[in-house]
């Protein structure tokens, strides 16, 4: 608790300075959130190790994110994919709220994951709401045929993380406009054998 306190002073010394403050600093939080989604998966034992030890390479990457290169808020952003997907069905599974509640949520977190990404990106304010918006409509639209599906929710979060990847990873090209045939083909090829391993593996009830 001592570390994220630490690191949340310096993002509110430190990035308040920058023009993308209040971006950065929602960032970090949406990266937390997605650790205590991971932490459902892990045993109880394991969970407040996972937080501690976590919190000492996010405070150091923190200090220089913004000068190493996108390859590490690439992976950043991925982390926090997988960490928010599973947040949402887990709450599903243990809490049993509604699924519209659920479906809301994920919504309105893919929409700030997105835009944090797109952040750095020089487009306009307006494109970069639109695809943000356009991908959390998207992935809530799977993820709600996801709820009707008798799987464990990990199962589900990997489905629905390799479906918000998709989208996430073209839009992204696309606002660079580097999107290749190429790339498209890996990136539906790489997700669909996670899907297919995922599905293969795991237990119908």
């Amino acid at each position: 608790m001592i570390e994220i306190f630490i690191a949340a002073i310096y993002n509110l010394i430190y990035l308040n300075s920058t023009n993308s403050f209040y971006w950065a600093a929602t960032r970090f939080f949406l990266l937390q959130l997605a650790l205590l989604g991971l932490s459902f998966v892990l045993p109880a034992f394991l969970r407040p190790l996972l937080l501690l030890l976590c919190c000492i390479p996010l405070f150091a990457a923190e200090l220089t994110i913004a000068a190493i290169s996108e390859q590490l808020l690439l992976i950043e952003t991925i982390l926090t994919f997988f960490g928010i997907c599973l947040f949402a069905f887990s709450a599903s599974y243990y809490f049993l709220p509604s699924s519209t509640f659920i479906l809301i949520t994920l919504f309105i977190l893919t929409v700030l994951i997105c835009r944090v990404s797109f952040d750095f990106i020089p487009r306009s304010e307006y494109e970069k709401l639109f695809y943000s918006f356009l991908v959390a409509l998207c992935v809530t639209e799977v993820s709600w045929a996801l709820l009707l599906l008798p799987l464990h929710f990990s199962a589900l979060a990997i489905i629905s993380f390799n479906v918000l990847y998709i989208f996430w990873i073209l839009s992204y090209y696309r606002l660079y406009n580097n999107v290749t045939g190429k790339k498209i083909n890996f990136h539906l090829i790489l997700s669909a054998l996670l899907i297919i391993i995922t599905l293969i593996f795991t237990p119908w009830k």
